[in-house]
């Protein structure tokens, strides 16, 4: 394993990622089997908070897009709460992986 498989093995879920998170594809225009997708991108709560943030200040009509992609304004907690999980999940895993297949000793 190294960085050029970390990169190959990533790219499949950076797409996906990518794709749900809200500006592509809109919750509200992804079939209903999909939505579970939108709480697992963490490109999801980013954009939607920046696109509130800037919506509230914007006026009326930014208003009508943040509703247009199913954004919701007040979930910057809860999307914070999300990326740290995130963080800690995936340090877990790295851990976990790293003694697994590479054998480090000590």
């Amino acid at each position: 394993p190294d960085a050029q498989l970390a990169q190959l093995v990533a790219t499949p879920f950076l797409t996906i990622f990518m794709l749900f998170n809200g500006f592509v594809l809109s919750k509200q225009g992804a079939p209903a089997w999909f939505h579970w997708v939108f709480d697992l991108s963490p490109n999801f709560y980013t954009m939607q908070s920046i696109v509130t943030r800037v919506a509230a200040e914007a006026g009326p009509d930014a208003r009508g897009m943040v509703h247009s992609f199913g954004y919701e304004y007040g979930r910057e907690s809860q999307a914070f709460v999300a990326m740290a999980s995130m963080v800690v999940v995936l340090r877990v895993l790295q851990v976990v992986a790293l003694r697994l297949f590479n054998h480090i000793q000590r």
